[in-house]
């Protein structure tokens, strides 16, 4: 147990059942402070104007402003603005803890945001976790009205995942969805830097910038960031560039996905999907439970998955868009 808490970037046991607590408890908490968007966004304006040094404008001056730090960004207002991306290895595995897509596209939004705005090729990681937490909790607020408005059940909720407040929900965003690097020297399990969308641009792993496939994967317009009266967290645009860019670059990773949308295709449960991980991903046996629930959360994101309850228990679907793009066909780099 000890070796492998040291293997995965913690000083200690005690260390690892701190954070993992904290973590479990992020995932599951529910927001019970009644802010309402004006509060959260003024709240935001204000914490940036004292402390972000990044661009764009730190200063948010109403509920819908938010869009000038996740709205579209063409690749040709970023010129010369591409990292080296990440390699993790031909086995690694997304940990299953990033159960959600939408919070990383955030952060790659807000990352090119603040580069566009920027006479600099690279922004500090302290600013861009800064920054992009700050308009990730505030754009919690507006998720949940949209899921509130639209009568999303737990499981699909836009809003999970993004951080509240709490010091606490804001580390688990930050290294779960934006990724940072580990005391080892490699990148963390999770978030936008592990899936090769930012990469570090210093040895030091002290400044950060877009890799390829981020100045790509913001270029698109996306549904919630750059729409009015969304329906969907992503366009089809962006869900067959993202599944492109796993197949291509994270081929395991890419695997999972498909291997999972096979298994709901065939009407497993949760229980058979988990029997089944552990014979496909044997050195991740002991966590197939968390890695299941890491892929369907993030099918469902993607716009290829559903849930429907029936009491206590649940059965999953895949969408028409799961078909149309071919995700069930054993394409490269999947069974």
């Amino acid at each position: 147990m000890s070796n492998a808490v040291a293997e995965y970037g913690y000083s200690s046991i005690q260390q690892f059942v701190i954070a993992a607590s904290w973590n479990q408890i992020a995932l599951h908490e529910a927001d019970q402070r009644e802010l309402q968007p004006g509060a959260a966004w003024s709240l935001l304006g204000k914490e940036l104007e004292e402390t972000a040094t990044g661009s764009p404008s730190a200063v948010i001056s109403d509920d819908r402003d938010w869009r000038r730090f996740v709205g579209r960004v063409e690749a040709s207002a970023l010129p010369g603005v591409l990292a080296v991306e990440p390699y993790v290895g031909p086995e690694a595995l997304l940990w299953g803890q990033t159960n959600r897509v939408l919070p990383v596209a955030a952060g790659v939004r807000v990352l090119a945001n603040m580069l566009a705005n920027s006479d600099e090729g690279s922004v500090t990681l302290d600013d861009w976790h800064q920054q992009a937490t700050k308009v990730a909790q505030a754009l919690r607020v507006e998720l949940a009205s949209l899921d509130k408005a639209a009568g999303r059940g737990r499981s699909e909720q836009w809003a999970t995942a993004f951080p509240s407040i709490d010091p606490a929900s804001a580390n688990r965003f930050m290294g779960q969805f934006l990724g940072w690097p580990r005391r080892d020297g490699r990148i963390a399990e999770g978030g936008a830097i592990w899936l090769g969308f930012v990469a570090f641009e210093d040895a030091q792993n002290s400044r950060v910038s877009l890799t390829d496939a981020g100045v790509g994967w913001a270029g698109f317009a996306n549904p919630i960031f750059d729409g009015e009266a969304p329906t969907a967290a992503f366009s089809e645009k962006e869900t067959r560039f993202f599944l492109e860019h796993l197949r291509e670059k994270r081929p395991t990773e890419f695997g999972l996905l498909f291997d999972v949308a096979k298994l709901v295709e065939g009407g497993k449960s949760r229980v058979e999907i988990d029997a089944e991980l552990v014979g496909l991903y044997p050195t991740w046996a002991k966590h197939s439970g968390t890695m299941r629930a890491g892929a369907l959360g993030r099918l469902s994101d993607l716009g290829l998955l559903t849930r429907e309850r029936h009491g206590l228990s649940v059965s999953y679907h895949l969408t028409p868009l799961a078909a149309s793009i071919g995700l069930v066909k054993n394409p490269d780099g999947a069974r």
